[in-house]
């Protein structure tokens, strides 16, 4: 969800479609990938990395598609985003493991 509001927030930012809609089938969309490129691999470290690069590509294309955006820019955003979503969710990760450590 945070996905979500990051990338309509950025579209508001760039005066691109500031639509939550289409801000949500983007992250929904590099979701499924993600999911699907981790169970085809299934090493951590080298599906993680595949995934990632494989994402940014895949995400490019569908972000230049539901924007209307050359493919260079649309790519800069998708890997922006991506970097942003895993340094929260690692950020969520340690709260929630050091939460754990209090009950």
């Amino acid at each position: 969800m945070i996905g979500t509001l990051i990338t309509k927030w950025w579209a508001g930012r760039k005066n691109w479609n500031d639509s939550f809609f289409i801000a949500l089938a983007v992250n929904f969309l590099l979701f499924i990938i993600i999911l699907i490129i981790s169970f085809l691999f299934a090493s951590f470290l080298i599906g993680s990395w595949i995934g990632f690069i494989i994402d940014c590509i895949l995400g490019g294309f569908i972000v230049s598609k539901l924007y209307k955006l050359e493919f260079i820019e649309s790519l800069s955003f998708t890997i922006w985003l991506l970097i942003v979503e895993i340094i929260l969710s690692y950020a969520f990760l340690g709260i929630l493991i050091s939460l754990s450590y209090l009950f």
